[in-house]
């Protein structure tokens, strides 16, 4: 038998899982609205892995997604202590924080991928900086995120979709927000980019430009206003 396998798979570190403390205070915030996130409509997770993990390497614990608290303490959340199987205690851990909209899914995989899937606004999804826990015995209440820092949750960058139509160029992007602007320049890397003259039009789910192509080469762009 693998003594340090039997040994790992006993093993019952305690993590406490909460972004704030006497010496820390790391909220988490929408990067839409700029507002601390509040109450059930959003959630967070912990994710832990062997310390040097991989952010992609790493593993929601096997807890349920907290919902975020509300007025005063709006931008935190507090679970208490969880117990990490496999963890010995008295060792690091990797460990991530990764925070969602609620309507998105039930997970934060889900949520990305439902995200991606509409490209609006109402679905956001972010995580923290990679950060190491050090893990307390049964007695003790859990090891603090004392690594944690404040981070946003964002929609998912917005792509535009480009069709040629046989001397014109048919641009499209998500009609769900209003927020932005479409600009062109004859180089990516231009600091002069110029405001689209044609105002789009919503077909559908979308907003849509239409160019005439010229001989000039152009790249295009959205703006957040």
């Amino acid at each position: 038998m693998n003594t340090t396998a039997a040994l790992d798979l006993y093993a019952q570190g305690r993590v406490y899982f909460q972004n704030f403390y006497p010496d820390l205070y790391a909220p988490v915030y929408d990067g839409y609205s700029v507002e601390l996130l509040s109450g059930t409509n959003f959630l967070a997770q912990l994710y832990v892995g062997p310390l040097g993990s991989q952010e992609a390497d790493l593993e929601a614990v096997d807890y349920p997604p907290l919902p975020f608290k509300s007025g005063l303490l709006a931008g935190y959340f507090s679970g208490g202590t969880y117990t990490l199987a496999g963890f010995a205690p008295h060792t690091e851990v990797q460990a991530q924080v990764r925070a969602w909209t609620a309507i998105s899914g039930a997970a934060y995989e889900e949520a990305v991928q439902t995200a991606l899937r509409t490209m609006v606004f109402d679905h956001r999804f972010g995580k923290s900086n990679l950060f190491s826990v050090l893990l307390e015995p049964e007695e003790d209440r859990g090891g603090d995120l004392f690594g944690l820092s404040p981070f946003c949750i964002y929609p998912p960058p917005y792509t535009i979709a480009a069709t040629r139509l046989t001397n014109h160029l048919v641009l499209a992007w998500p009609a769900a927000d209003t927020n932005y602007v479409l600009e062109a320049s004859e180089t990516v890397r231009s600091t002069n980019w110029v405001l689209v003259p044609q105002l789009p039009s919503v077909q559908g789910d979308k907003r849509v430009v239409t160019e005439e192509i010229s001989g000039q080469q152009k790249f295009y762009r959205l703006r957040r206003l």
